[in-house]
Parts: structure tokens; sequence; C-alpha cells
């Protein structure tokens, strides 16, 4: 029997608008399904719907037929709750600025997340650098009609950085049009601000969680489809109503988030006269598909960090291996690596410098020690005014698995024969001792053969998964699911369901 693979890709859209639903209708719709939020009539609502066309900026929308949903807080160690505008009393975002009538966003949403970064690298939440968002689309190739790509504009970032707002102001939001990259200003490349590295955290892939542990280190920039029925939100919890009415794709900034109430926290380029001061919050797992692409972006403090280059993230080792730490502190002498285990066992080993001196290095036996997780740390030995001090990195946990685990996976939801209609939610349970899942991935085979699979690189005990069945034919379905520890894995049993939406029913 042939079996044949596809994979999640994008889906492109050009972004458009239909239907004329009014404010009374929105807000009755809300209602009527028990939503959380207001609309309104508010300035972005009142504009027409070509100047809305201009507030929605990249050119595609990702493929949100799947999305892991956070885990309940209670097997969650990160905090509950994240905010950037009040962390531990400090309002680390600059003020919301408004896009106009240029398909920017995503000049706007990526500044929002290089200011900030700025502010928490430096552990000054007042610096508040005032970058030139005309001058990054400008000169990285966006367009006010078409728009811009956050990778590229990321990429320019990196590589070129971008001026102060003093050094070319924005006015692209006035005319429509976007300037020459010529019309900065003579010095500008000594006002210059760059950052170190960026990644695309999610990937189509959808995975929640992987989003609140980026967001632990500063706002993240994203992408999503945006419908008519937010540019008249007013306050609340933000979830699409499914009125017929499509907007376009939309770049954002996210500063937090509530896994009590399930919902991000987001900054928007609208004005601060829309929304909350300009800011909105959005329901986990909403079909806008808020999860499907979002982007951590990394700047260094000026005084340089340390950190664990490898293993990388999640990384299962076994046997000897070598550990390799970075230091970009200057008049680092030595380095150490710091384990601490669940139970109470704490080793500190000495670092060997390699002879390029980039890095240092410590070829470790991992079964001198139990299976098991680790939290580590680097610590960097530097001279400061001619005493020794320590620079201790943050906690990256390090997966050791010598010995064969023991893996268990359970379909909770749905059970055979189940009928599954528009957002169906599963409830997956994994269990596996000493080193948890490190890799889940759902496997769905339709009737023809043909399989998708969907893989979560950060699994928790117990994973919900919301799976769009609008993007399928109605038909049967088998799934399974399968987990890796290193070169270990196990299946689950298969379960044998139906999709089947009644006629007439819209995609989201």
């Amino acid at each position: 029997m042939k079996i044949k693979l596809i994979f999640i890709t994008f889906l492109f859209v050009i972004p458009f608008f239909i239907y004329g639903i009014n404010i009374e209708e929105i807000n009755s719709l809300i209602k009527d399904r028990g939503l959380n939020w207001k609309s309104s009539n508010n300035r972005v609502w009142s504009l027409s719907k070509e100047r809305k066309k201009r507030l929605m900026g990249v050119p595609y929308i990702p493929n949100n037929e799947f999305v892991f949903l956070p885990p309940d807080q209670k097997t969650l160690d990160l905090p509950s709750k994240l905010d950037w505008r009040d962390k531990a009393g400090f309002d680390y975002m600059t003020p919301v600025k408004d896009q106009d009538n240029c398909g920017s966003c995503v000049a706007f949403s990526t500044i929002a997340v290089v200011e900030a970064q700025n502010n928490i690298a430096n552990n000054w939440p007042d610096l508040n650098l005032d970058l030139s968002e005309q001058q990054l689309f400008s000169c990285g190739g966006g367009s006010c009609e078409f728009g811009w790509y956050p990778d590229k504009a990321l990429n320019y970032l990196m590589n070129s950085g971008v001026t102060d707002e003093g050094c070319m102001i924005y006015t692209s939001g006035i005319d429509g049009r976007r300037r020459s990259c010529n019309d900065k200003c003579p010095d500008y490349s000594n006002r210059i601000t760059k950052i170190d590295s960026f990644k695309n955290i999610t990937k189509t892939k959808g995975v929640a969680l992987d989003m609140i542990e980026a967001l632990q280190n500063g706002p993240l920039t994203g992408v999503m489809k945006t419908f008519d029925d937010l540019t008249s939100y007013e306050n609340g919890i933000y979830e699409h109503v499914p009125d017929g009415s499509t907007g376009g794709g939309h770049a954002i900034a996210i500063v937090g988030y509530d896994n009590i109430e399930k919902y991000w926290i987001i900054k928007n380029s609208w004005g601060d006269d829309w929304g909350e001061n300009g800011y909105f919050r959005i329901k986990m797992g909403d079909p806008s598909g808020i999860e499907a692409e979002t982007y951590s972006v990394n700047i260094r403090s000026n005084n340089g960090t340390s950190q664990i280059f490898s293993p990388k993230k999640r990384e299962v080792i076994a046997g000897t291996y070598r550990i390799i730490l970075k230091s970009s502190i200057l008049k680092t002498k030595k380095m150490q690596l710091e384990l601490n285990g669940s139970n109470s066992q704490r080793l500190v080993l000495n670092a060997i410098q390699s002879k390029d001196l980039k890095s240092f290095y410590i070829d470790f036996n991992t079964a001198e020690i139990p299976d098991g997780v680790y939290d580590a740390r680097s610590i960097a030995i530097y001279e400061n005014s001619n005493k020794e001090q320590e620079y201790r990195s943050v906690v990256q946990r390090i997966f050791i698995q010598n010995n064969t685990p023991e893996i268990s996976l359970q379909i909770q939801k749905p059970r055979d024969g189940d009928i599954l209609r528009v957002r169906a939610k599963m409830t997956f349970d994994l269990q596996s001792t000493p080193v948890p899942v490190m890799r889940l991935t759902v496997i769905i085979k339709d009737k023809n053969d043909t399989m998708r699979k969907i893989e979560n690189n950060n699994p928790t005990p117990k994973i919900n998964l919301i799976w769009n069945t609008l993007e399928v034919e109605n038909g049967d379905y088998e799934i399974w699911l399968r987990g890796d520890i290193g070169p270990y894995y196990s299946e689950s049993k298969h379960v044998f369901v139906k999709v089947n939406n009644w006629n007439g029913f819209k995609k989201y």
C-alpha cells in the first residue's frame, strides 16, 4: 500500500473585505456566542474598505489548521501571567504608534519588539529608543500596497540595522507612499541599532507553549489573519465571530499572556485611541491564527552574556558528550558548568578553553550520573577592575538518557467512532520516565492513505490540540501518536473517527 505524505504549508490569501455587517450585528453575535469582548463604531471601523486594506500589510496568511493550546497551569512550571507593560512594576514597552494609510505593519511590529528588547537587555525600562519604521520599511523593501514579510524585516535589522526616528521620520502613513531610502539623514551610519539574531519559534506548528517560553525573555513579533470584526474592537478578550467577513494578513507585537483566562496581550499599530489604549487581548487558539508564526529577537546587553551552546534546547544526550560553553563578556578567563538534579545533586564542572579561544568545552561522561533532567547554567568568570567576577546564564535543562525509557501515549479524545466538526478539540496523555517525551507527532490518515504529520517539539504530559476540520474533506480518518526520546520511540493505539461538517458552513 502506497503512503503519501503531506506537510503543512502556507495558505496565500490576498486581503479583501466582504459583507456589510454593522456594530449591532457584531455585538449580537458576541452575545449569542457568550464571548467576552465589546465592539464599537470607532475610528478604524469607520474607515473605508480601501483604507482598512492598508492596515493589513502581510501578503500571506499562515495555514492554522492545527493549534497546540498551552497546558493547564498546574502542569506548567512558568508564571501563569506575564505582561511586559508591568514586569515587576516596570513598563518595558515603548509608546503605541499609528501606521495609518500604509501597509507597513511589519515595520511597526518588529520595531516595537526591538525597542522593548533594548529596554530589557540593558535593564533600563525608560531607555525607550525611538527607531525609524520609515527607514526600515523604505530601505528594507516594504510596499504600502503589497506590505512586507516579517523574516525580511528581521534579516534587515540583523544585517543592516535601523536608524532613529529623527533621521527618517515616518510619512508613508500620510500619503500612502513609500519614501526613497535616500531620504535618510547624512550621518545615518553612525546612528544604527542592530539585533544579534532572531528565530521563528512556531513556523506553522502552532505550539502555544513555545510562545509562552519565549515571552519570558521579551516580546515577540507575529502575524495573524485579521477579520473585519477586529477593526471594531473596543475592549475585552477578542474572539472572531464567524460572520462571513474576511480581512488580511497583519503583523503585531505579542507582549504577554494570561494562561488562566487563556489569552495573548497584543500591541497593535493602529494608534493609541483604538482598542485598549492601542492594545488588544485575543483568545488563545482563535481562528485568527496568531500562534501560527511568531519570531523571537535576541539583543545582547552592552556587557555581553554567556550561554550553553551545546547541547541545544531539548536535545537528549548520552555516553561521552562534548558540552560547549561560550561567553561574549570581555576578559572572560574561565568557564564552568553547574548541574542541579532533582535528587539535590549538584555538580560544578570546569571547562577547557578551545584552541581558537572562541569557546570552552567539557568532555562529560553522562553515564557517571543518573538518567534524568538537570537544570544547568554556564558560569563565566571574568576580570573587572582587577577583581574576578561571575556571570551566570539563564537556566537551561539538560536531558540525559543512557538507558531505555518507559513511554506511554494515550488518545483521551476523540474516541473510536466520534464525529468531528468545525474546530475539534483533541486531548492526549504522555507519560515517560525519567526523561519527558521530547517530540510528539500526531499522525492523521485519510481514506486515500494520505497522512498529515503534526509535530510538537515541546510537549507536556497533557496535550490539547485543536484541529480545524473545515480545512479537510468530510470522511473517515485514522489518528495515532508517536513519541520520541532521543533514539527511543513509542506509538499509541489507533483511533478511527469521521469528519462530518454540514453543508454551507463557511471556512474561517
